[in-house]
């Protein structure tokens, strides 16, 4: 059985989940099930993805640059060359990935505190998106209810793999909690604690219970008014959502209901899952639907 050693290096994106993708930065050896070798060095401009952790080994599967299609499946290497010289990749536009902590220690902007009974139910999801930006799949967050973890990561797993395109996914902290700013950048994201548009009541998306995506593209539209401010719906467009499509199909079959359905108004942008009717009211519990 012959073996050839292939030096490549892996430099760490997240977590390590299946869903995670790792981009490569020198070398390391990486043997297939049937004992077959392969060289891989930084100027192939491959990324990794971790499959399943098997002690002091991952398997792997290896992607082209764009991270959508798999060119080498099932590879095994050893966590010691993971662990050396793996770092974070860094999202699209430079911004650094950052544990809910760091986020939820600021205040929003309009000077509403959460309780702590709310902010203890929000966690941050690391996800990959295809970017519309770079053409390739990219590191993104999402704050949202730990409720709903599960669900965000399979639906965000599945865009990737369809290659949906959004320009960012950043939590809203990064605009200083202004989702009007957010929106207008056609940022994807979920968690912030406001009121509904038009103020009355909590917004779903106060509890991390709702997600708005690409909403430049697909803006909220009631008696003309379309928000955010140079917000655009044109179906058939890439990264603009209708009732056909297959990421609204996606998330239904998840449970989530789409505000593309409402009657009095459109948020093509926005989806959730309500909580507990009591939640509005601001009392508890929030981790739970």
């Amino acid at each position: 059985m012959m073996k050839a050693h292939i030096l490549i290096l892996l430099v760490l994106v997240a977590p390590l989940y299946a869903e995670t993708f790792y981009t490569v930065r020198t070398s390391i050896d990486l043997e297939s099930e049937n004992g077959k070798s392969i060289n891989i060095s930084k100027e192939d401009n491959y990324i990794i993805s971790i499959i399943k952790n098997e002690g002091w080994q991952y398997r792997v599967n290896i992607l082209d640059s764009s991270g959508t299609k798999v060119l080498f499946k099932n590879y095994k290497v050893s966590k010691k060359w993971f662990n050396i010289g793996a770092q974070p990749v860094v999202s699209t536009g430079g911004v650094p990935l950052k544990s809910e902590a760091n986020y939820l220690s600021k205040n929003p902007s309009n000077g509403k505190q959460p309780s702590r009974e709310i902010t203890e139910c929000i966690v941050v999801v690391d996800v990959n998106f295809y970017s519309s930006v770079t053409k390739k799949i990219e590191a993104g967050q999402i704050l949202i209810n730990s409720d709903l973890k599960e669900s965000i990561k399979r639906v965000f797993r599945q865009m990737a793999k369809w290659k949906f395109p959004m320009k960012s996914v950043f939590p809203i902290a990064k605009y200083g909690w202004n989702d009007e700013l957010s929106m207008v950048n056609n940022n994807t994201s979920a968690y912030n604690y406001r009121e509904v548009t038009g103020g009355g009541r909590l917004s779903w998306h106060a509890l991390g219970r709702a997600i708005d995506i690409n909403p430049q593209q697909n803006p909220y539209i009631k008696n003309g008014k379309i928000l955010p401010k140079n917000g655009a719906y044109k179906p058939g467009q890439p990264g603009t959502l209708d009732r056909n499509h297959p990421v609204v199909k996606l998330f239904l079959r998840e449970g989530w209901s789409w505000g593309g359905n409402w009657r009095s108004l459109k948020d093509y942008q926005h989806f959730e899952i309500p909580g507990l009717k009591q939640n509005r009211k601001k009392q508890g519990p929030y981790c739970e639907s």
